[in-house]
């Protein structure tokens, strides 16, 4: 199988798939679920978070090709999620530039 998106115990952001309502949820990759793996043809994910399935339950795994994992860029980096965003508002309201 080729290299996934993420790795186990990273946090990812759903960033496609059906049901449309997982759009922008946020899990915790666990491990590589090898059964559903191998019945798909692609790399699935176990995962803790709160998924609906395409049934309308919950879901039992979800695709890496599905999601963007969320890195610490490091000390000196910049995310690419939040890069050429200009200002930040906190949990409080406040504005705070970067």
């Amino acid at each position: 199988m080729a290299a996934t998106n993420c790795k186990p115990g990273q946090m990812a952001l759903v960033v496609r798939g059906f049901p449309e309502c997982n759009l922008g949820r946020i899990v915790r990759v666990t491990a590589l679920n090898d059964g559903i793996s191998v019945l798909t043809g692609t790399a699935m994910w176990d995962f803790e978070g709160d998924l609906v399935g395409p049934l309308g339950g919950p879901a039992g795994a979800v695709a890496d090709a599905c999601l963007k994992p969320l890195r610490d860029p490091g000390d000196n980096e910049v995310d690419e999620m939040v890069r050429g965003v200009s200002c930040f508002v906190t949990r409080t309201g406040e504005v705070t530039h970067g």
